[in-house]
């Protein structure tokens, strides 16, 4: 389903319902779907576990391609969701398709704004069924994770062939088409650079080779409308979500702002390739202030050493410099935020009192009537700077999203918009 507005813009109305809807597609024996059922009237009450998908978002590491997932409870007192019964009669549990459909009806005319908030694959390894409860939890996983569960395809990289489409090569089999779309005119990775050794990838699980592509294209793989995208790892063009805290220019929207840090335990100031003795340094104005931090990489399909320096240099532009991190939380916002989105916060960290006035002496010529902050918080973040989204959380139940988010730009101190 398509919202008619932003989800997000319904989330402060007292007027409306919220809509919570789960769908099930059980898979055949010859691998194809069967069209989608509702089964929301068998998911248990706080059966449905915060959503997160994420990409960067461990705090000593880089990530490469969107992970997400969340567990689901369902009543299973007739077996319904068992093997061989119920919805699974001649089905396979294993990469059976589950939608989460959410948004908001409006009390005054019945509409609904909805949208598919996620859509992933039953993974049958973590079934857990209760005889005293009568439920059955099974976790979801996103699509991206039928990469970890398949090896690359032979012969599908060769020698001299450019980034872009050994991706394609790749991902381009019926085991991932089935479920998402692949196509080489959205895979655009940020450098795109040739393969030295194509046998490098024979054998190898497809995660692995998919990683080590992306590593050294400076790129993300990304799951949109249940297509995959390969993309540079710049924010989005426009600001997707504004955030207000109190003394804001605009009512209040933010719940809470946790973990904020400088961004200090992702910094990468030194590159070194598995098998190399030499090292790729910052400028060493950077190395004395954050410190030697080394980054190995084992990228072994890449032995041409002009190349490896083009790929160290992408990593330490975009982690040389702490940038400032921290989760944010606020109203429900479904699809309208996704991964690398731009964002603001304007927190100036007071609240106005307009009875308060630093100085306010009838006699004295310097009283200016002015209003002045009358508290403070020690968490001030500017209005004018960009941050770009590392994971999404919805919570279900509280109907909130959490965002993780990193200042924007390539130096200590960017990230203005204006």
């Amino acid at each position: 389903m398509v919202a008619l507005t932003p989800v997000a813009k319904h989330s402060n109305n007292p007027f409306q319902f919220k809509v919570l809807k789960v769908e099930l597609a059980t898979r055949r024996t010859n691998n194809t779907l069967d069209p989608f059922v509702d089964i929301t009237r068998f998911v248990k009450k706080g059966g449905i576990s915060r959503l997160s998908k994420s990409i960067d978002s461990n705090d000593f590491d880089i990530g490469f391609f969107e992970q997400s997932n969340l567990t689901l409870t369902l009543d299973n007192s007739q077996g319904q969701f068992m093997k061989g019964r119920g919805f699974f009669v001649n089905k396979i549990i294993d990469r059976s398709r589950v939608k989460v459909v959410a948004g908001f009806r409006n009390i005054d005319d019945g509409t609904i704004d909805s949208e598919t908030t996620f859509e992933g694959i039953l993974s049958a390894e973590t079934a857990n069924a209760s005889l005293r409860s009568e439920t059955i939890t099974y976790k979801i996983l996103s699509f991206s994770s039928l990469i970890t569960r398949l090896r690359s395809r032979s012969a599908a990289v060769d020698d001299g062939m450019d980034f872009r489409t050994a991706i394609f090569n790749l991902l381009n089999i019926n085991e991932i088409k089935t479920y998402i779309t692949v196509d080489i005119n959205n895979i655009n990775p940020k450098f795109n650079g040739t393969v030295d050794s194509g046998v490098f990838f024979e054998g190898k699980q497809l995660d692995e080779s998919i990683n080590k592509l992306l590593l050294a294209s400076n790129s993300v793989l990304k799951i949109k409308n249940n297509t995959i995208f390969i993309q540079d790892r710049e924010q989005s063009v426009d600001v997707k979500f504004e955030y207000f805290g109190k003394g804001g220019t605009r009512p209040a929207n933010i719940i809470d702002i946790s973990n904020y840090n400088e961004g200090d335990k992702r910094i990468i100031t030194r590159v070194q390739f598995e098998g190399d003795l030499g090292v790729f340094d910052s400028p060493d104005f950077i190395i004395d202030k954050f410190g030697a931090k080394l980054k190995r990489v084992d990228i072994g399909f890449i032995t041409n050493t002009i190349k490896k320096f083009g790929i160290s240099q992408d990593i330490l532009g975009e982690f040389q410099f702490p940038k400032t991190e921290f989760q944010i939380t606020g109203p429900y916002l479904g699809e309208q935020v996704d991964l690398l989105d731009l964002i603001t916060v304007d927190n100036p960290g007071y609240d106005f009192n307009t009875n308060v006035a630093l100085y306010d002496s009838p006699d004295s010529e310097y009283d200016t009537d002015d209003v002045y902050a009358s508290s403070n918080t020690g968490l001030i973040i500017d209005k004018n700077l960009g941050f770009k989204v590392l994971k999404v959380e919805h919570d279900f139940a509280r109907y909130q999203t959490k965002l993780k988010v990193r200042r924007i730009g390539s130096k200590e101190f960017d990230g203005q918009l204006s």
